[in-house]
């Protein structure tokens, strides 16, 4: 038997000596059909694909922190394909704990960066390029050496992350002018949307120290910022006379800020600072969340939080009033007037001393939309106040006690009655005849 083939297709002679006419072919035709070529998937999906698979927060609930990062490069080695892809994504979130990962990452860039060419068709180097989000919020300089060479290692970076979008600070390290100056000079600042962690400072808040404030230029650089959070030392009673240095200089002299998209401000333990001045005298269209230290005691100039919550409390729909806790911890009041000045407000979370609030429908002549009320603990206090503000608060649907805890099942019902339980079950059955659940810390309701 011969084989020949014509056109593709494979015939076979039975008898190869014989008459082709007489003998005849036959065709030989396969079993199966072929096998159309694999489909390839798009780009995008990969990515997709891969960014799951780097962002997993269960690996690093179940491997830790080394795990992770292990399982993190082994994606790189898979092929050179996956390496492609996953490079920019590897580097997009970047997370350092400490002063050696900060050396070795900024090494790193500055080498790639000086071997980038200017025949490029884009101008920045990778990886610098590819870093989205840095987070540094976990060192902890153990000597003012640590505290110098971060300070060295920022500055030379933030030059080389052009594409930054969101910056977590360590809560541990004070920013220098120059970190800042750096920041607000790099090319980043077009593309900041979240600033988290900043060590602030106190001082008294004037036009003159708004100009020269090196945050506050951050912020006239950054117009797309969505988020900033500053956390201050708190009041500073060693040096009395710093609080009496005289009148603020004229407002005109101070240029407001253009930050149309800030939806979410927390500024703690800080009374009067250079940025809650500029903040103070700058509009903020979009403002909606904001979460302050109370200071109402302390009056204004020397204080500017209630005066900031007053001239911007109009849209807000979430406001916290927080005290850090620290030592020795010092509890300041709070403006019965947050329901007056704050009349779009969904979300009201109080500090102690817990304030006695205005009847809001006394000033305003309208219900208030407010449906979540949170307190530090439940009190016979202010239980009789609130109470007699419900008819005015037709929305409130939960009271959540943010220091408490349901106590778990087993526990005898004799101490279930006690204490701050007690109180807590005391103000279930009172509120639940209206509708109201009564939620913990965790955000819990009682259903036994």
């Amino acid at each position: 038997m011969s084989v020949s083939h014509v056109s593709h297709a494979v015939l076979l002679t039975p008898r190869p000596f014989e008459d082709l006419d007489r003998a005849g072919r036959f065709m030989l035709v396969p079993l199966l059909p072929e096998r159309p070529p694999p489909k390839t998937l798009p780009v995008e999906v990969w990515e997709q694909i891969i960014e799951d698979l780097l962002n997993d927060g269960n690996v690093c609930k179940l491997t830790g922190w080394k795990g992770t990062r292990t399982c993190r490069r082994d994606i790189l080695l898979v092929c050179k394909t996956i390496n492609n892809i996953a490079l920019p994504i590897f580097y997009s979130r970047v997370h350092l704990n400490s002063l050696e990962a900060l050396e070795k990452f900024t090494n790193h860039l500055h080498s790639s960066d000086e071997r980038w060419d200017s025949l490029r068709r884009i101008p920045y180097s990778t990886p610098g390029r590819w870093v989205q989000r840095l987070d540094i919020s976990s060192l902890k300089p153990a000597s003012p050496r640590e505290e110098c060479d971060i300070d060295a290692l920022l500055t030379q970076l933030f030059p080389l992350l052009p594409c930054l979008k969101e910056l977590h600070f360590s809560p541990h390290v004070q920013t220098t002018g120059r970190v800042l100056d750096s920041l607000a000079d790099s090319d980043a600042r077009a593309h900041l949307m979240v600033l988290r962690g900043m060590k602030g400072a106190i001082s008294p808040g004037s036009a003159l120290a708004a100009c020269r404030d090196p945050l506050v230029r951050v912020l006239r650089a950054s117009r797309n910022m969505r988020e900033l959070e500053v956390v201050g030392p708190g009041f500073d009673f060693s040096d009395p006379d710093l609080w009496e240095a005289g009148e603020p200089l004229p407002d005109t002299t101070f240029v407001p800020l253009d930050l149309p998209h800030l939806k979410t401000l927390t500024v703690l333990s800080t009374q009067s600072s250079p940025l809650l001045y500029a903040l103070l005298h700058s509009p903020l269209p979009s403002l909606t969340s904001l979460t302050v230290t109370p200071y109402h005691d302390i009056s204004y100039p020397t204080s500017l939080v209630s005066e900031f919550i007053q001239t911007h409390g109009q849209n807000l729909t979430s406001l916290s009033l927080y005290t850090p806790k620290s030592w020795p911890t010092i509890l300041h009041t709070s403006p019965s007037t947050l329901l007056e000045t704050s009349p779009n407000l969904r979300h009201l979370s109080l500090e102690n001393p817990i304030p006695f609030l205005a009847f809001p429908s006394a000033v305003s002549g309208r219900a208030h939309p407010l449906k979540i009320i949170s307190v530090p603990r439940p009190s016979a206090q202010f239980l009789s106040p609130l109470e007699s503000i419900l008819p005015s608060l037709p929305s409130l649907v939960a009271v959540r006690a943010r220091d408490v805890h349901w106590l778990r099942k087993g526990i005898s019902s004799r101490a279930q009655e006690a204490g701050v339980q007690g109180l807590m079950r005391d103000w279930k059955r009172r509120f639940s005849r209206r509708g109201i659940k009564i939620l913990d810390a965790d955000w819990k309701e009682c259903l036994d």
